[in-house]
């Protein structure tokens, strides 16, 4: 008795969906559209660059307030893409060819990590797999906006950028798998990045790798530091290989460096206190919880 007044309100719901859905595609069309024909009219591309962000800003705030991801993603990078191609390729700024990738690529990172946050804060839902792309993007425009391009810095942003974005990732979903290769990336790259960066002639091979060695080490100690977020026991496995790893790192440096050996290594030892000091911190949290 009560399947068809069901089935009228499941068919009156779907109909209201689909024309709630041509009335924004329609609004977002004309709005699109109306830009490029004025700019074609005032002969001017300032206007032509606008037609994408206003177009993903109505895709945009569509999406926050129904709190529809097939909304707000794609609006987002839209949104983000079309304000790069505004800054970098504008008229305002005097920007080399790479800079203006760079701006655009910084520009659109950010539109992944609105899409992070926006399923966080707005819908409730797990979208923290953005920063991935987020992290990435963001470190090849950081890398392409000074004016000479070095491959070390490239290494650092995109190494870097990556290894944030897994490691915030694991640590908001509570995923020990992504912990682990956040923390190697973030040292990896650090790591080659104080090691090799310099004048070759500056350090010897000895001690760019014992550099590289010792701060990866920190990246194993720093898996332990994180590991408190998934579970309130000591991890300690972890120190293994930073154990292993900081020994023949030092050994390294003393022996390619002997008279900077000292201060290097109350550097590093530095460091080390400041993420075990992490650790109780984070350590002390959950005593209080």
């Amino acid at each position: 008795m009560t399947a068809k007044p069901d089935s009228d309100l499941q068919a009156k719901n779907s109909n209201h969906s689909r024309y709630k859905y041509l009335s924004v595609a329609g609004i977002t069309l004309i709005a699109g559209g109306g830009l490029l024909l004025l700019a074609q009219v005032l002969h001017t591309t300032w206007l032509s660059l606008l037609a994408l962000p206003v177009v993903g800003g109505i895709l945009l705030v569509q999406g926050i307030h129904t709190r529809q991801m097939s909304w707000y993603i794609p609006g987002s990078l839209a949104f983000f893409f079309g304000l790069g191609v505004v800054a970098g390729f504008g008229s305002i700024l005097k920007l080399t060819t790479f800079q203006k990738v760079g701006v655009l690529l910084l520009a659109f990172s950010l539109g992944w990590a609105s899409i992070a946050l926006i399923a966080h804060f707005r819908t409730g839902r797990n979208a923290w797999w953005a920063l991935i792309p987020a992290g990435v993007l963001a470190g090849l425009g950081a890398t392409l906006i000074p004016t000479q391009i070095a491959w070390f810095n490239l290494v650092l942003t995109v190494g870097g950028g990556l290894g944030l974005g897994l490691l915030v990732w694991g640590t908001v979903s509570k995923t020990f798998g992504l912990i682990i290769p956040g923390c190697l990336m973030l040292g990896a790259s650090t790591g080659t990045y104080l090691g090799w960066y310099n004048d070759p002639l500056a350090l010897s091979p000895l001690t760019s790798t014992g550099t590289t060695l010792v701060v990866l080490a920190l990246s194993w100690v720093l898996i332990s530091v994180f590991s408190r977020a998934v579970t309130t026991g000591f991890v300690w496995w972890p120190l293994v290989p930073a154990g292993i790893l900081a020994i023949v790192g030092y050994g390294l440096y003393i022996g390619g460096d002997p008279g900077s050996a000292a201060n290097f290594i109350g550097n590093t030892g530095s460091v080390g206190l400041i993420l075990m000091g992490i650790y109780l911190l984070m350590m002390r949290r959950d005593s209080q919880r």
